[in-house]
C-alpha cells in the first residue's frame, strides 16, 4: 500500500513538472 502511494505523489509531481 506504501509503494501505491509513493507511485502517486511521484506521479503527480512528475505530472506538475509535465505542465510548467
Amino acid at each position: 500500500m506504501a509503494s501505491s502511494l509513493v507511485e502517486k505523489r511521484t506521479s503527480s509531481k512528475s505530472n506538475q513538472v509535465l505542465e510548467l
